[in-house]
C-alpha cells in the first residue's frame, strides 16, 4: 500500500505539505491547514459548483484552496527536522497508508489511514490560471473515523 505524510512546514510561511507516494517520488500539495481543520483559503461557491459538476464531486460543500508543488523525495515520508538550504523545518502532523480510489491529471481521491486522520481526501485541479506558488487545486476532506488524539491543534498562519 502506498504511504502518505502531512508535514507542518514553517517556510516561507506556515503551511502543511500533503505528500502522497507515487512511484519513486511524492506528489505534493501545500495547504494553509491540514485536512480536517478550518482553512482560511476556501474556493468560492461558484467555482466549487463548476468543479463539482465537471469532476463528479456531488455532496462536497466547499473546497480548501491548495497548491501543487514539485515532487518531493520519498525520504520525507519519515523525515522531521531542518530542510536543506535554510528552508525552515518540517514536523510530522500525520502519516500512514492510503488506498487510491481515483488518480488522474485532474483529480486524486485517496482513502487515508493515518495515526490521526482516517477518511477520504479528494484533490481536484481547478481550471484557473497558474499561481506563482503552483497550480491551484481544491481539497475536500471526508472523515470516516477521526482517531482520538491528545496531540495539540496545529498552529494557524498569522495574517
Amino acid at each position: 500500500m502506498p504511504r502518505f505524510a502531512i508535514l507542518e512546514h514553517d517556510w516561507p510561511t506556515l503551511h502543511w505539505d500533503i505528500l502522497l507516494e507515487s512511484g519513486p517520488a511524492l506528489r505534493t500539495w501545500a495547504a494553509s491547514a491540514p485536512p480536517g481543520h478550518d482553512s482560511p483559503a476556501v474556493v468560492t461557491v461558484a467555482v466549487a459548483e463548476a468543479v463539482k459538476e465537471a469532476r463528479g464531486l456531488e455532496g462536497i460543500d466547499s473546497l480548501s484552496l491548495v497548491y501543487a508543488l514539485p515532487d518531493h523525495r520519498l525520504a520525507y515520508l519519515d523525515y522531521e527536522g531542518p530542510v536543506s538550504n535554510q528552508r525552515g523545518r518540517v514536523v510530522r502532523f500525520d502519516s500512514g497508508a492510503f488506498a487510491i480510489r481515483l488518480w488522474n491529471d485532474f483529480q486524486v481521491v485517496a482513502a487515508l489511514r493515518g495515526d490521526r486522520l482516517r477518511g477520504v481526501l479528494t484533490l481536484v485541479r481547478l481550471d484557473r490560471p497558474r499561481h506563482s506558488r503552483g497550480h491551484p487545486w481544491g481539497l475536500a476532506w471526508s472523515p470516516s473515523d477521526l482517531l482520538p488524539s491528545t496531540a495539540p491543534t496545529p498552529r494557524h498562519p498569522v495574517g
